[in-house]
């Protein structure tokens, strides 16, 4: 029988002296173990440990002892506290990596003569804050200060001259710094400014940055001593370092940078790798068929992904249109719409520390659902132009071939040049997909497994059924379907919304027509 060591894939001598200094950086982590930042990430590069700790906002990192592995690690915090139990008297532990099934997956452990603490792997990527670090060591005009000192004058410069009803609220402050000095300030709308300069050495002017005092408050305890801090002049942070201690601290503009792959990881997720393609605005395209919808990752306190479309441009903001919007606006939930610069925008906005695929998946559903119900109204209102090309899509989509097995292990072609001329069937049939939902490219895998639920949808109406294709007439591009032919017209819709199709097709003795999902619109086309 198999005993845990054969399923060590990897072990760490680390002394709890190591895991004390880690346990000071706690405070910075993201509290919550469903996502990555909630993590300590341990890297080792061939020659020294270093221990990385963020919750987006701080951003610390610790030089650890030499090591010769190489590997990437997530350690979640409440293993970094329980060192102090596990330790052996002389403070030796191991970090233990495991990979045995039976524990549900890979596992991470520190274990010592007094005991063992053990937790799942996560199954996520750290953000790239190593980036970050790069930024922060091109701040120069460090300020060496003492610790004590700017402890002190932090402590001093917040307290609050009166009561507030907002003391929940995180108090913010002015950062700036000048030769031999950096200066803090608190604004008090009742009786105005709290200013507090310490003196230290070197430096140079920079101008100010406004920052959560807390959190200066909480990276400054890090340190023991005397401490070295600069403002950044190009990059929005505070840098402070000392001993193996190297810290930043974004000013009150998040900076995107740290979130964009965790947000480009959701992206793909829902959109599929070609949405993570950016334009010259750096904006992902996550619609291109029909009015295109884009993300937009912003920078802010918190930074966010915007999900928007332009459901007009070129349209005059009159008093008319305006009011409009605000009548939408009344009843719409989860989207906006606005008129700015001539153009007509629906948005949601998602902050994109917490984004996951639902939520994304959602926000894109309502401005589609804006851009397909609300811009051809305001068109029909309002003029200007809604960057849908219907007409020309639609001419495309009529082009689409159907082959289909109606008589077993015989393919015939139901329109077209090489399409029989005899029909079978008594009345109007359908086809109707389940493939790339939304226009969203998905893999075979996915196509498959929705085309499956379709047919269990058919059956369930008691729909007669059968294979069939979709073809363009280039030749490269196919959607699986089935063709039905005992459902209506109104039937066939319903099931194109429930599986978010734009369209289904509809073929009788003499037509091959399309008929839009939302709309009910039929475009039509000779059968032969």
């Amino acid at each position: 029988m198999a005993n845990d060591e054969d399923f060590v894939v990897g072990v760490v001598p680390i002394h709890l002296n190591e895991w004390r200094e880690v346990q000071s950086m706690l405070s910075c982590v993201w509290r919550d173990e469903t996502k990555a930042l909630g993590f300590v990430r341990l890297v080792a590069d061939g020659e020294r440990r270093w221990w990385f700790v963020s919750d987006s906002y701080r951003m610390v990192r610790f030089a650890g002892e030499a090591d010769s592995q190489t590997y990437e690690v997530l350690v979640a915090p409440r293993l970094v506290h329980m060192a102090n139990t596990v330790a052996d008297v002389d403070g030796s532990t191991e970090l233990v990596l495991r990979d045995d099934p039976e524990r549900g997956g890979p596992t991470v452990a520190i274990r010592g003569d007094q005991g063992e603490a053990e937790s799942l792997a996560p199954k996520m990527q750290y953000p790239k804050i190593d980036a970050v670090f790069t930024d922060l060591a091109r701040i120069e005009s460090l300020i060496t200060i003492d610790n004590d000192r700017l402890l002190s004058a932090l402590s001093t410069v917040s307290i609050a001259p009166v009561d507030r009803d907002d003391d929940d609220l995180p108090t913010m402050a002015l950062v700036g710094s000048g030769p031999g000095h950096i200066w803090l300030r608190t604004d008090w709308d009742e009786v105005g400014p709290s200013v507090i300069t310490v003196f230290g050495a070197g430096g140079a002017p920079v101008p100010p940055q406004r920052f959560n005092l807390r959190y200066v408050t909480e990276l400054v305890q890090l340190f023991d001593e005397e401490i070295n801090i600069a403002i950044g002049d190009h990059v929005p942070q505070l840098k402070m370092e000392s001993g193996r201690f190297s810290a930043g601290l974004m000013a009150i503009k998040q900076d995107s940078a740290i979130l964009r792959d965790s947000v480009e990881a959701v992206i793909r997720t829902v959109f599929g790798p070609d949405s993570l393609q950016r334009d010259a605005d750096g904006d992902y395209q996550i619609k291109v068929v029909g009015i295109p919808i884009w993300g937009q990752l912003v920078d802010g306190d918190p930074a966010q992904l915007t999900v928007f479309s332009t459901l007009l441009k070129d349209v005059d903001g009159s008093p008319e249109l305006l009011a409009e919007l605000n009548d939408l606006n009344t009843n719409l939930t989860f989207v906006r719409v606005n008129w700015s610069g001539r153009f007509v925008t629906a948005r949601v906005e998602l902050v994109a520390e917490t984004l996951d695929p639902a939520e994304l998946f959602t926000a894109f559903k309502r401005v589609n659902d804006a851009a397909s119900n609300i811009s051809p109204m305001l068109n029909a209102m309002f003029g200007g132009d809604t960057l849908d090309r219907d007409a020309e899509r639609w001419s495309a989509y009529l082009e689409t071939t159907i082959t289909a097995e109606i008589v077993p292990n015989t393919i015939e072609s139901l329109n077209g040049p090489t399409a029989s001329e005899q029909w079978l069937f008594d009345s109007p049939v359908h086809v109707i997909t389940a493939w790339n939902p939304y226009n969203i490219i998905r893999s075979p895998e996915e196509n498959d497994r929705a085309n499956t639920e379709l047919a269990i949808a058919l059956a369930r109406r008691g729909a007669r059924f059968a294979c069939a294709r979709g073809s363009a007439n280039d030749g490269l591009h196919f959607e699986d379907s089935f063709i039905t032919w005992n459902l209506t017209r109104d039937e066939a819709i319903e099931l194109g919304r429930e599986f978010r199709q734009e369209a289904v097709f509809e073929l009788t003795p003499d037509e091959f027509r399309l008929v839009h999902c939302g709309t009910g619109a039929v475009t039509s086309a000779p059968r032969t």
